[in-house]
């Protein structure tokens, strides 16, 4: 956790909480979300056992950024690199933050979105109506080492 701070209310405050995220597959790369917790007292007064989908996502380049796979193996849809549970009752809600790599511009893409399930039988995820959060970081081109020449003899 990069911090956490009171952000509204008068006696048990809600708060904004921000985390930094490293992605195992993409090195240089520092992901930030922002989420927000509801207070004791707003729990009590409905639905205690979950959390809003209010997050937001950005990212940086911390160092050369590098794909430590081959590109060919990931997929079109996205890997999910994050999920946090925002509840404990039936919907099951989730935080969750996907790469996407995009082939044709060198780039990886971030998108943080909330899932909860949508009650089907066989349990399909729904995006719901939560908001989404996106961010890209270009690939470092790998540049060649300089090469030394050698000065001339005189």
């Amino acid at each position: 956790m990069v911090g956490e701070w009171n952000a509204s209310g008068l006696v048990f405050k809600d708060s904004v909480e921000v985390m930094a995220l490293s992605d195992p597959k993409v090195d240089g790369v520092t992901i930030y979300i922002s989420d927000f917790k509801r207070s004791l007292s707003a729990k009590l007064q409905k639905d205690f056992f979950s959390e809003p989908s209010q997050a937001s996502l950005t990212c940086t380049a911390t160092g050369p950024v590098a794909l430590t796979v081959d590109p060919a193996t990931l997929k079109s849809e996205g890997e999910e690199v994050f999920k946090e549970r925002k509840n404990l009752s039936f919907s099951n809600k989730t935080l969750r933050v996907r790469r996407v790599y995009d082939a044709e511009n060198k780039a990886v893409v971030y998108v943080a979105y909330s899932t909860r399930l949508s009650g089907a039988p066989d349990g399909d995820v729904s995006a719901g109506q939560y908001k989404t959060s996106i961010c890209a970081v270009p690939i470092t081109p790998v540049e060649a080492p300089p090469v030394e020449v050698a000065a001339p003899m005189e």
